[in-house]
């Protein structure tokens, strides 16, 4: 399967997706709880609207569909190319190696513009989901749990923008991973083993100093291919009648 085609359904998974788990959540608002002290949660005794809740299920359920597609598809080509250490990687970090393998794949190296475009997208993800998680949190009831000595939040203040922030928060952190791997890899690549360290430990920082001051990846020279001149056809000779 070509990439272009393992992209196309991933963004079809993403463009099902996200409506799927909005309306989930949307349905969701305005469903009563009980507070279960055996779990130490909430239980939900009815949901505040079905139709958006069930109707967002199956979307939800719906987006996995083209997901597993382009992630078998990537699968079997990094099997027939023998790219194990690729393959082993796509098989525990599904989601997040899936991108990476798009844009930084066995066969071209992601670029620092693209790795730049990935972390400012996070970062700008970042600031409102942090933010309306916050906001969610605000005048949430909470009950002091002695088995584990911490209050248990028994409804949230604002179950509408702890949600949504969540789901940003979460896609952030997404981008941030796909930057943060193909930095990686693109390091690897050039056996810069000191940088690789660096990058490993300290990422959010490492990750601003490479896309300024990190090694280039070599671009390879492309020489045009050499053509062979056209050579003129030979006369044909005379036949003379004693040859036949």
């Amino acid at each position: 399967m070509r990439k272009k085609t393992i992209g196309i359904f991933l963004i079809i998974c993403f463009v099902l997706f996200i409506p799927g788990i909005s309306l989930l959540n949307a349905g969701l608002i305005g469903s009563t709880t009980v507070y279960n002290p055996s779990t130490g949660a909430n239980d939900v005794t009815s949901i505040g609207n079905p139709t958006l809740f069930y109707t967002g299920a199956i979307i939800y359920i719906l987006s996995f569909v083209p997901f597993l597609v382009a992630w078998i598809g990537a699968l079997v080509n990094l099997a027939r190319l023998k790219q194990w250490g690729w393959f082993v990687f796509m098989l525990v970090f599904n989601v997040i190696s899936l991108i990476v393998y798009l844009f930084a794949g066995p066969e071209t190296p992601m670029r620092k513009k693209t790795i730049g475009i990935f972390y400012i997208i996070s970062v700008v993800l970042f600031i409102p989901g942090i933010s309306l998680f916050i906001a969610g949190l605000i005048g949430s009831t909470t009950v002091y749990n002695p088995n584990t000595g911490a209050n248990d939040v028994t409804s949230l203040g604002n179950p509408t923008l702890f949600s949504t922030g969540i789901i940003i928060w979460i896609l952030s952190s997404w981008l941030f991973l796909v930057a943060w791997i193909g930095a990686l890899i693109n390091l690897a690549r050039l056996q810069r083993w000191g940088w690789f360290i660096l990058m490993f430990i300290f990422n959010v920082i490492c990750l601003i100093v490479y896309l300024f001051a990190g090694p280039e990846t070599p671009k390879v020279a492309q020489y045009p291919q050499y053509q062979q001149p056209i050579q003129n056809p030979q006369n044909p000779q005379p036949r003379h009648h004693w040859q036949d």
